[in-house]
C-alpha cells in the first residue's frame, strides 16, 4: 500500500524565519491507494496549533481551514493518532505502517512530520518514503522540478478540489501515482 500524505501548515506571508522555526501542522490530508493504486480510504484530520494557535489571514485565505477547524482540532499527538487508526483499520492485524510506503511531492511532509514528532516527543510511525516530486522529475528526464498544478498539467491531468488543502493535494498526488506512474511507480521510488 501506499500512504499519500500532504500537510497544511501555519503559515505567514511576510515572516520566513518564524515560518521556518515556529511551523506547525493544522491539517494531515492522506490517501491510501492499494495495491492495484485504488484509493481506498481518503482522510483529514484538523490539527489544534499550540505554539501560534491563532492562524493568519494569510493562511486561512490560502488553506481555506479557519479558525474554527483548528479550535475544534486535537492537539498533533491525537491528531496524528486519528490520521493513523484511519490507516490502520485496512492492515491486517499483523501489519504496521512503516511496511508501507509513505508518499508526498517533495521531501517538506515527511520532515515536518518528523519535526511535530520530536517537538511532541513521540515515536514517528511510518517508514520508506517516496518524494514523488522527485520520481516524476525523472520520469520526465528533465532537471526542471515541477510544482504540483504544473505537473498534473504536464500530464494532460486537472487539479480536483482547493489547492493548499491537505485532502485535496493528497488526492491529486494519488492521482499522478495512479494515472503517471501507474504499476511501474517502484522504478521511481
Amino acid at each position: 500500500m501506499i500512504i499519500v500524505v500532504d500537510l497544511e501548515a501555519t503559515c505567514w506571508e511576510d515572516n520566513k524565519k518564524k515560518q521556518n522555526e515556529e511551523m506547525e501542522i493544522i491539517e494531515i490530508g492522506g490517501v491510501l491507494l492499494d495495491d492495484n493504486l485504488d484509493v481506498i480510504e481518503k482522510v483529514s484530520v484538523f490539527v489544534k496549533p499550540t505554539i501560534n494557535p491563532i492562524l493568519t489571514d494569510y493562511c486561512k485565505n490560502l488553506t481555506s481551514i479557519q479558525q474554527e477547524d483548528v479550535e475544534a482540532a486535537q492537539e498533533f499527538s491525537q491528531a496524528l493518532q486519528c490520521f493513523t487508526r484511519a490507516i490502520k483499520k485496512h492492515l491486517s492485524p499483523s501489519d504496521t505502517l512503516n511496511k508501507h510506503i509513505l508518499a508526498s511531492w517533495g521531501l517538506y511532509d515527511k520532515k515536518q512530520i518528523i519535526k511535530e514528532c520530536e517537538r511532541h516527543e513521540i515515536e514517528y510511525p511510518f517508514g520508506q518514503h517516496w518524494n514523488v516530486k522527485q520520481g516524476f522529475t525523472k520520469k520526465q528526464g528533465t532537471k526542471k522540478r515541477f510544482g504540483l498544478k504544473k505537473a498534473l498539467q504536464r500530464v494532460s491531468l486537472e487539479f480536483e478540489g482547493n489547492p493548499h488543502r491537505g485532502i485535496d493535494d493528497a488526492y491529486n498526488v494519488a492521482r499522478i501515482i495512479r494515472e503517471y506512474f501507474g504499476s511501474d511507480y517502484s522504478l521511481y521510488l
